[in-house]
């Protein structure tokens, strides 16, 4: 087998897996329980419910006519959409670890302690 046939075999089998998986997944979930996130998006309720309100995912409400209560589902293309939109590009390069070089003079951070009050009276009386 050469180069060529290895790229397309996996090229194929990287869509195959691809369609597989876009024909799982559901088209509408449900608001993950308080405390909790959603399955395929990672966000919790209140993540839902503030994209939804500012109309950036879509939604359907069931609830029967004179009901005070129904389900909210969120339609999960557009909510990957939204998290999608809301990524930062990869670097382009990664820097090396080292970046500062090894003869330069390291700052050491020295930890601040809590003055005593004879120590703040001190203080005070010195000034």
């Amino acid at each position: 087998m050469n180069i060529m046939s290895i790229n397309n075999t996996s090229q194929k089998l990287h869509q195959l897996l691809a369609e597989r998986d876009a024909s799982l997944r559901p088209i509408w979930v449900r608001a993950p329980k308080s405390g909790q996130t959603e399955f395929y998006s990672w966000l919790s309720r209140g993540k839902l419910y503030q994209a939804e309100s500012m109309g950036l995912i879509k939604t359907a409400s069931l609830k029967p006519p004179g009901a005070i209560r129904g389900v909210k589902l969120f339609h999960l293309e557009s909510l990957l959409k939204y998290v999608e939109s809301c990524t930062t590009p990869a670097p382009s390069s990664i820097l090396p670890q080292a970046a500062v070089p090894i003869d330069a003079p390291r700052v050491t951070e020295t930890r601040q302690t809590k003055s005593t009050s004879s120590e703040r009276k001190s203080k005070q009386i010195h000034l």
